[in-house]
């Protein structure tokens, strides 16, 4: 089965714009990389399965991208209703359909929807636009200490690294020039305990950390399922209940 995403820009025939063709097949483009980024699923290539003029409708595929639509879908429905980040999204995800939000009322586009081919597409429309407008603005800044894996690093306009927290969510880091070597030699690839400033959004979600110090510290080590089985089956021996064992756990 082929993951496909429509892309529909409403319009009148020969209205709408190349440019904004052009704005919102590129900002969906970025959201299905970001998306498969987030699934672990970023092989294979986007291509071209279906194109129409009217309303401007593009269809694209990936056999790669397992999941990535529906996760587009589940994210913009609960855009339309909530200023907040969605499961399993980032940022990046919500900056992009930001962007793809922006094109409408421009151009001679009336409304852009986007969806699964096979499915009701959903409106990107000025409620999707003010909540991901939200969901990405700090409303409260507080100090506090984050844990995660450094996964991305730039300094080309500015010093920021990008984690994912041990939650499974993601956060941006800014750093100052005095740790940027630091940063670069002992914290890109590292799960890493950072304390400094944290932004939150409206909804409580942190957005971004101003790092004033960091560690190292020890990566996660998953219970192999096989340990705890065979854990409880000398516990199961010594008359103790699976609630006993999940009561001592919690």
């Amino acid at each position: 089965m082929t993951d496909e995403l429509r892309v529909t820009l409403d319009g009148a025939h020969g209205e709408i714009s190349a440019k904004a063709f052009h704005r919102t097949l590129g900002g969906t483009l970025e959201l299905v990389k970001a998306a498969g980024d987030a699934l672990g699923t970023s092989a294979g290539q986007w291509t071209v399965a279906e194109l129409r003029v009217g309303s401007a409708t593009v269809v694209i595929a990936n056999p790669a991208a397992l999941g990535v639509t529906t996760l587009i879908a589940s994210g913009l429905e609960s855009l339309a209703n909530s200023p907040a980040v969605p499961t399993r999204w980032t940022q990046d995800m919500v900056q992009r359909v930001r962007t793809i939000g922006r094109v409408v009322g421009s151009h001679g586009v009336r409304g852009i929807s986007v969806g699964p081919a096979d499915s009701t597409l959903l409106p990107v429309d000025s409620a999707v636009t003010t909540n991901a407008e939200a969901a990405l603005a700090a409303k409260e800044v507080a100090l506090g200490r984050v844990t995660g894996k450094v996964d991305i690093w730039k300094e080309r306009k500015g010093r920021e690294v990008g984690l994912t927290l041990d939650d499974g969510s993601t956060m941006a880091a800014l750093y100052p020039a005095h740790l940027a070597e630091r940063v670069r030699h002992e914290a890109v690839g590292e799960r890493v305990e950072l304390w400094g400033e944290i932004e939150r959004n409206g909804a409580g979600q942190r957005l971004r950390i101003r790092i004033d110090d960091f560690t190292v510290v020890p990566a996660t080590i998953p219970t192999p399922v096989s340990t705890i089985v065979g854990l409880y089956a000398d516990l199961g021996a010594q008359g103790v209940t699976v609630e006993d064992f999940l009561r001592e756990r919690e």
